[in-house]
């Protein structure tokens, strides 16, 4: 989403001697194989790979912005109208995928990001005749999720009550501690990211395990150095970007070890 929301912008902004009065954004995801490790992918090794490009008729970059655009907090945009922080959210969610990142652009001209991301196999779990899967057997009651990107939070949502659960969702730490005080008998579990605006994950969980000291808590986060070595029995983390089972996964683990279903 970063991606899309910088190319939109791009169009739109007067610069380089281009008027920002709108142009193209175009998607392309295909699959590639990588034969051998040469630039711009040296870093890759040769398999399959997911390829993701998104490509804009945007107001483009000069070469030292291109040589900046992944530092955390650089932006060329007006003051208040930008984080600095989406690119390198990019950026460090392609290589804890073991992915890599390639920018072509130029002043006006326009900007093309290409990703790729290795094909993972599919996890194939053996159960017992007649066993129940944990997701299965522990899935039910009331989970707080916790996530400021609407788009990451739609995901999670959709994925949590098609797996049995009743969702209260929050953006950011504040609103969630306002929705734990009116509900907290009901919420089984917290799914969270860590960083956000107004109120963070490790924030917000100070404050609810003040009341309910083992309520278990998945974090869902592009950031994983920042809990490393600092979770508790009663959380764990699944990295962005993540798979549907790993979230459930989780969320039984710790369900069940809980209170056993």
């Amino acid at each position: 989403m970063n991606l899309v929301v910088n190319a939109r912008d791009a169009c739109l902004t007067s610069r380089y001697g281009r008027l920002g009065t709108g142009g193209s954004i175009n998607i392309h995801v295909t699959a590639v194989r990588q034969a051998s490790s040469i630039e711009p992918w040296a870093t890759l090794s040769p398999g399959q790979y997911v390829q993701l490009v998104v490509s804009d008729t945007g107001h483009g970059m000069d070469p030292d912005t291109q040589a900046r655009v992944f530092e955390p907090f650089f932006t060329t945009k007006p003051q208040g109208q930008g984080t600095g922080l989406g690119m390198a959210t990019v950026f460090g969610i392609v290589q804890q995928a073991q992915g890599a990142i390639h920018i072509t652009s130029a002043p006006a001209g326009g900007t093309t990001v290409t990703i790729r991301l290795p094909v993972m196999e599919s996890e194939h779990q053996q159960h017992t005749t007649g066993a129940r899967s944990p997701t299965a057997s522990c899935a039910g009651g009331t989970i707080l999720l916790v996530e400021d990107e609407a788009a990451v939070r739609s995901l999670l949502l959709r994925l949590l009550e098609r797996s049995g659960y009743r969702v209260l969702q929050a953006r950011h730490g504040a609103d969630a501690l306002l929705l734990w005080r009116r509900h907290r008998e009901q919420i089984r579990a917290v799914v969270s990211d860590v960083r956000m605006p107004e109120m963070g994950g490790r924030e917000l969980m100070a404050h609810i395990h003040a009341d309910v000291p083992r309520l278990p808590v998945v974090y869902v986060s592009g950031y994983a150095d920042q809990l490393a070595g600092s979770l508790g029995d009663n959380e764990l983390l699944v990295e962005k970007p993540f798979s549907s089972d790993r979230v459930l996964c989780a969320l039984a683990e710790l369900l069940t070890t809980a209170a056993p279903c």
